[in-house]
C-alpha cells in the first residue's frame, strides 16, 4: 500500500513538473541599452493571457555571455490579465543585482501564458522608436553613400549554439547585386551573441558602394538568426526599419 502511495505521489510530482514546463512561454527583448547609455530603453511586458503572470528574465551580453543569474524575477507583483508592466534598465540591474553592463544586451523573458514585448528607445533628441521588431531573412532600408544617415544592422543569435558562416547579398534600387554576392558577412556568431555591422562595414565586405536604398538578403538563414535594421537619423536618433508587410 505504501509503495502504491509513493508511486502515485511521484507520478503527480512528475506530471506537475511536465505541466509547468509545457506552459512556459519565451520571448526576446532584442536591444536593451544599459542605464548609463544616452539612449534610454523602457521595455513593456504585456500580459495577453487570461491569467496573472510572473515574468522571469535572463540577460546576455553582446558576446553571448550571461549577465547575473538565470531566470530572475523581473518584478514583485503579478501582472494581471491584459495588463502591462514597464521596466527600465535600472529595474533590470536591480532584479539581477548587477552593475550597468557594457553595450546593448539581450533579455530572454519567460512567462506561463501568452505575452508580448515592446521596447521604446528614447534618443537624446527625445524621439522614440520601438526597437523590438526584427526580421529573419532580409532587411530593406540600408542607406547608400549618397545619404548622410548611417545604417546599422544587428545580427542576433537567439539560439543555444553558434551560427557559422552567415552569408548574404545586397541589392540596389534596380534589383542589381551590389559588389560580390553570397559572401560571408559573419564567420561565427556565438550562442546568444549579437553584433553590429554598419553600412561602411558591409560595403567593405562586398567590395563596392551604392546610392539610394539597398536590401540585404541572407542566404539560407539559420532559424535562430534575427536581424535588426536601425538607421541613425541626423546623428541623434535611432529609428527601427525592421518592420514591413509581406504579400502572400
Amino acid at each position: 500500500m505504501l509503495r502504491i502511495i509513493t508511486l502515485v505521489a511521484l507520478f503527480l510530482v512528475i506530471s506537475f513538473q511536465e505541466q509547468v514546463q509545457a506552459e512556459t512561454t519565451t520571448g526576446i527583448v532584442y536591444l536593451q541599452t544599459t542605464s548609463t547609455s544616452q539612449n534610454i530603453s523602457y521595455t513593456h511586458l504585456l500580459n495577453t493571457s487570461d491569467e496573472n503572470q510572473q515574468f522571469l528574465g535572463t540577460l546576455f551580453r553582446s558576446d553571448g555571455f550571461q549577465i547575473g543569474e538565470q531566470d530572475q524575477p523581473l518584478h514583485v507583483d503579478e501582472v494581471p490579465p491584459k495588463g502591462r508592466l514597464v521596466i527600465s534598465s535600472e529595474d533590470i540591474e536591480t532584479a539581477f543585482r548587477i552593475d550597468p553592463w557594457s553595450g546593448p544586451a539581450m533579455l530572454e523573458v519567460k512567462g506561463t501564458g501568452t505575452f508580448e514585448l515592446m521596447t521604446k528607445l528614447t534618443s537624446p533628441s527625445g524621439l522614440v522608436s520601438n526597437t523590438n521588431c526584427v526580421r529573419q531573412e532580409r532587411v530593406h532600408n540600408i542607406g547608400g553613400f549618397d545619404q548622410t544617415d548611417m545604417t546599422y544592422i544587428r545580427f542576433i543569435n537567439i539560439g543555444d549554439t553558434p551560427i557559422k558562416n552567415i552569408r548574404g547579398s545586397l541589392y540596389d534600387d534596380d534589383g542589381n547585386v551590389v559588389g560580390a554576392t553570397n559572401l560571408i558577412l559573419i564567420a561565427e556568431l556565438p550562442a546568444k551573441a549579437h553584433v553590429w555591422r554598419n553600412r561602411n562595414q558591409l560595403s567593405s565586405t562586398i567590395g563596392d558602394t551604392w546610392n539610394g536604398t539597398a536590401s540585404l538578403e541572407i542566404i539560407s538563414p539559420d532559424s535562430n538568426l534575427r536581424l535588426l535594421n536601425l538607421n541613425y537619423i541626423n546623428s541623434e536618433t535611432f529609428f527601427n526599419f525592421s518592420c514591413y508587410e509581406t504579400g502572400q
